[in-house]
């Protein structure tokens, strides 16, 4: 295949990867304070033989692409004081893109766009380039995008291969199945280290479950020398439906990363909502990652800055005859 042309800003420092834009469903959130330096330009530019996915900021708007569709908001008539959540969105039929506080005073664009989604040959050269060994991380930004990629491909190796029933405690009565439910998180984290780690040690990363701090055990400490320096990440793992996902983010992760003097950290939410499980109520918020925007939207936790909300899906979908 020819090399398709891929651009991704700076700016994100590691945070977004090619493969997370490569997803027929994703959201994407990003920060926008006016005092702050916003230069024009591309945020993201995807381009393979017919197919175009970008995102774009210019004279005050958003600009969203995908192939022929195109999705414009103005953030003009918005109250810019104190910043904006920022939300690209994309399904299979539509682009979309939100901007506001969280509460009123919201503005939202979207666009309908044929059903269809990136070339699946391009789909496996962002797999195969993110699965590359990595020799040696030139800085902490390359580290952290090789983590990203590896999570990133659980919820496609999980679909691909309908490995859900994995991850859940399934009750039999004779033959038929009377009950299922999500396994708890010390029954997932062996799952989830085995989908990466090969990935890890390809690229000398060291992971260590259940690392020790002053403030208790942090799910798993990633490890990578760069340029003489060990550098951490810090990843924590929770269920969506847990009573505790708001204090996970907000006050676990950050202290543990300030105890292990960690660079980036990983909030890996587990989502099982779907046909077997009616769980979490985010107040009415139907996106994880868009809840945990809003409440951690006047934080003063330095390290929430740093840190990634990722979500993984376990529930499995609902076929279309039962739609």
């Amino acid at each position: 295949m020819s090399e398709p042309k891929i651009y991704i800003d700076a700016s994100f420092d590691g945070f977004l990867v090619p493969l997370d834009l490569l997803t027929s469903e994703g959201t994407l959130q990003l920060s926008f304070n006016k005092k702050s330096e916003n230069p024009e330009g591309f945020l993201f530019y995807i381009e393979y033989e017919s197919f175009i996915f970008s995102f774009a900021y210019k004279d005050n708007e958003f600009i969203f692409q995908r192939n022929n569709v195109i999705s414009v908001l103005t953030l003009e008539d918005l109250d810019q004081s104190n910043g904006l959540l920022i939300f690209a969105v994309w399904s299979h039929s539509e682009i979309k893109i939100f901007a506001g506080k969280g509460e009123g005073n919201n503005k939202t664009g979207a666009a309908p766009t044929p059903t269809e989604g990136p070339p699946q040959s391009l789909i496996k050269w962002a797999r195969k380039q993110g699965m590359l060994p990595n020799v040696g991380f030139r800085t902490t930004a390359e580290f952290r995008q090789k983590v990203h990629h590896a999570l990133g491909t659980i919820s496609q190796k999980v679909s691909q291969a309908d490995a859900y029933k994995s991850f859940w405690n399934i009750v039999y009565d004779g033959r038929k199945i009377s009950q299922r439910v999500p396994k708890t998180e010390p029954e997932l984290q062996p799952l989830l280290q085995c989908f990466i780690s090969d990935q890890m040690l390809a690229s000398d990363i060291e992971v260590i479950p259940e690392a020790h701090s002053g403030a208790g055990n942090v799910d798993f400490l990633l490890l990578a020398n760069i340029g003489g320096k060990l550098e951490k990440i810090c990843i924590e793992v929770k269920l969506a439906h847990a009573q505790d996902l708001e204090h996970g983010y907000l006050v676990q992760l950050p202290e543990y990363m300030r105890h292990h003097e960690a660079s980036y950290g990983i909030y890996c939410v587990l989502n099982f909502k779907g046909e077997w499980f009616d769980k979490p109520d985010l107040n009415g918020s139907k996106d994880v990652l868009f809840y945990l925007a809003k409440v951690s939207k006047n934080e003063k936790v330095p390290e929430l800055n740093v840190i990634r909300p990722f979500e993984i899906w376990l529930a499995k979908p609902v076929t279309a005859s039962r739609k």
